[in-house]
């Protein structure tokens, strides 16, 4: 197999990941992170299920592979760290109430 670099990985062009995403750059991820989703750092819940190539919707550059709850996650919160970081405040605060 071609190896990548993390550079070709940062800088590929998010309109040019169709085939390529699929067939090198996906699994490539899912290898580089131990076959584990980037946050959650599960498994694929089903054998040969995919990740979504998780990227930058600013920059367009590619940061890794996530699951789908995980992904959805980013995408609700808009990539705001600052959000997501008052989700785990709010977590933290209410976990005596769970």
């Amino acid at each position: 197999m071609r190896r990548i670099t993390n550079a070709q990985i940062a800088t590929r062009d998010r309109t040019d990941l169709t085939v390529w995403e699929r067939n090198f750059l996906r699994p490539h991820l899912l290898s580089m992170q131990g076959g584990k989703c980037g946050i959650c750092e599960k498994p694929p819940p089903v054998p040969g299920a995919s990740f979504a190539v998780d990227h930058n919707h600013t920059t367009g550059k590619v940061r890794g592979v996530l699951c789908a709850s995980c992904n959805a996650m980013l995408g609700h919160a808009k990539d705001d760290i600052t959000i997501l970081v008052r989700g785990i405040r709010y977590l933290e605060h209410m976990k005596d109430f769970s």
